[in-house]
C-alpha cells in the first residue's frame, strides 16, 4: 500500500519522477490485488493464509516496481532544495496527470470507507474499487516520461553567426516540443551573448558548452560563461565542459575533471557541470574519475548509425549503448539516486547523404528511428538532445572513423530554413 504514496506526494509537488510513476504503477496493482484476494469470500481454505500471501505478494510486486526502475537505469535523484529545477518539471501536462492520478487513488478509498461505515464492517471492497484503483496507474504511467531537447548549432545557413534574433526564431519552432536546447563554445559566435536573452524571452534554457581543447578556447568559452551565466541563472541549465574530447584521446578522465572543478569554482557552484562524450567513455570506466570526483551532470552520446548498424537493428544497439553507459555510471556511483544527473547528450539519424556501412539515411529511416529509439527512450523516463535541431548546410564533409564519408550536413529534424521534414510527434 505504501508504494501507491509517492503517487499523491508528487502530484503535490512538481511532477512525477519515474522512480515514483513505476512505484505507483505497481503499488496500485498489487494493492488492487490485494483488496481483490481479499474479496474472494467464497473461495475454499484458510482466510489468514489467504490474506497473508495477498499481503506477501504486495511486497513482492512492489519490490519488482522498484527493481524495474532501476535496471532501465531511469532512477534519479529528486533535485535538492537549491537546485536549477529540469525543464520536464515545468510540464503541465505532468502537473495535471500527477493530480489525476492523485484524484483518482483517494478517490478510491471512498466506497470502502462508505462501505465500512454503512455496514459496520472492515471488509473490503468489490470488483468496483479495484476498476478504480488500476485507473489511478494509467496517469502515472503517462506522466512518466524523460525531458527532450535539442542540440542547437551556433550558425546560420551560409556560416554566418546567429544573432539572438536568429535564436528567436529557433525558438519560435523549437517551443511546442521543447523549452531545452544545448550549445557547444559559448564564445563561439558570442553564442551565450546572444543566446541567452532570446532564452530568456521565450521561455527557454540553455546547456552552456565550454571546448577545452585548447587553452584558447577554453579561457574564451570560460569567460563568456563567468560574464553572462550570473545574468541569466534561470535560464542557464548547466554548464557541459567538452564535447567527445575523452573520445578523441584529448583529456583523460583525471585531466578534464580538472577543468570542470575550475568552472564549478570560477562560477561559484551556481551551476551544474560536467561533461558531454561518447556512451563508450563512460561504460569502459574513461570517465570514472568525473563520477567519483563531482561532476553534476553527464551527457552521453550515442549513434546507431556512426555504429553502422541496419535502421531495423539501431533501435536495440542504441538502448543497448545506453544502458551499458548508465548501468556503469550508477555503478560506480554506488547508488541510482545519487550521483551525477544523466542524459542521453545526442542521438539521431541523417534525412540525406551517404551511406554509413549498413546505415541508410533519409527522410523515412529518420522518421522511423524518432519513433522508434526517441520517442521509445523518453517514454522509459530517460532524458534526450536530439541530434539536432535544424540542417546545417555550412559544415564541411568529413571522414568518419572507417575511412568513408560521414555527412553531416542533413542531420537536422528540421530543414535549414525551420522547414519540416516530418511530423515530430511521439
Amino acid at each position: 500500500m505504501a508504494s501507491t504514496i509517492p503517487i499523491a506526494l508528487a502530484s503535490l509537488s512538481e511532477k512525477l519522477t519515474p522512480q515514483e510513476a513505476l512505484s505507483g504503477i505497481f503499488g496500485s496493482i498489487s494493492l488492487a490485488t490485494w483488496i481483490f484476494l481479499l474479496d474472494e469470500e467464497e473461495g475454499e481454505g484458510n482466510a489468514w493464509l489467504r490474506n497473508t500471501l495477498s499481503i506477501l505478494a504486495v511486497i513482492a510486486v512492489g519490490t519488482a516496481g522498484w527493481a524495474i526502475a532501476w535496471q532501465a537505469g531511469v532512477w534519479k535523484a529528486t533535485p535538492e532544495e537549491g537546485e536549477i529545477p529540469a525543464a520536464s518539471e515545468d510540464a503541465l501536462g505532468a502537473k495535471i496527470l500527477g493530480y489525476i492520478s492523485a484524484v483518482c487513488y483517494l478517490g478510491a478509498r471512498i466506497p470502502q470507507i462508505r462501505k465500512n461505515y454503512v455496514e459496520k464492517s472492515c471488509e473490503a471492497n468489490t470488483k468496483m474499487q479495484l476498476t478504480t484503483l488500476l485507473m489511478a496507474s494509467l496517469p502515472a504511467v503517462a506522466s512518466a516520461a524523460g525531458t527532450l531537447g535539442f542540440a542547437l548549432g551556433a550558425k546560420n545557413t551560409d556560416g554566418t553567426c546567429k544573432q539572438s534574433t536568429d535564436y528567436a526564431a529557433d525558438f519560435k519552432t523549437l517551443s511546442s516540443h521543447s523549452k531545452l536546447v544545448r550549445t557547444y563554445a559559448a564564445s563561439q559566435c558570442d553564442t551565450a551573448a546572444n543566446i541567452l536573452p532570446a532564452a530568456k524571452s521565450a521561455g527557454f534554457q540553455v546547456i552552456l558548452g565550454i571546448w577545452p581543447d585548447t587553452d584558447e578556447s577554453y579561457a574564451a568559452d570560460k569567460a563568456a560563461v563567468v560574464k553572462y551565466a550570473p545574468q541569466y541563472k534561470d535560464q542557464v541549465y548547466a554548464i557541459t565542459v567538452g564535447s567527445e574530447t575523452m573520445y578523441r584521446g584529448n583529456f583523460t578522465g583525471d585531466t578534464l575533471l580538472v577543468k570542470i572543478k575550475d568552472m564549478k569554482t570560477a562560477t561559484g557552484g551556481a551551476f551544474k557541470v560536467g561533461t558531454a562524450d561518447s556512451w563508450n567513455k563512460y561504460q569502459d570506466g574513461t570517465a570514472d574519475p568525473l563520477i567519483k570526483g563531482g561532476a553534476d551532470i553527464l551527457l552521453c552520446n550515442a549513434f546507431s548509425y556512426w555504429q553502422g548498424q541496419t535502421l531495423t537493428n539501431s533501435t536495440a544497439s542504441f538502448f543497448d549503448d545506453i544502458m551499458q553507459a548508465f548501468g556503469h555510471i550508477q555503478a560506480v556511483a554506488g547508488s541510482t539516486t545519487t550521483g551525477p544527473e544523466l542524459w542521453v547528450g545526442e542521438t539521431g539519424w541523417p534525412t540525406g547523404g551517404s551511406n554509413y556501412q549498413n546505415a541508410v539515411p533519409g527522410v523515412a529511416n529518420a522518421q522511423a528511428y524518432w519513433q522508434q529509439a526517441i520517442c521509445g527512450i523518453l517514454d522509459w523516463g530517460v532524458n534526450v538532445f536530439s541530434f539536432e535541431a535544424f540542417d546545417e548546410p555550412w559544415k564541411p564533409v568529413s571522414v568518419g572513423q572507417d575511412g568513408s564519408v560521414a555527412d553531416e550536413t542533413h542531420w537536422g529534424i528540421w530543414n535549414a530554413d525551420r522547414s519540416t521534414k516530418f511530423p515530430v510527434t511521439c
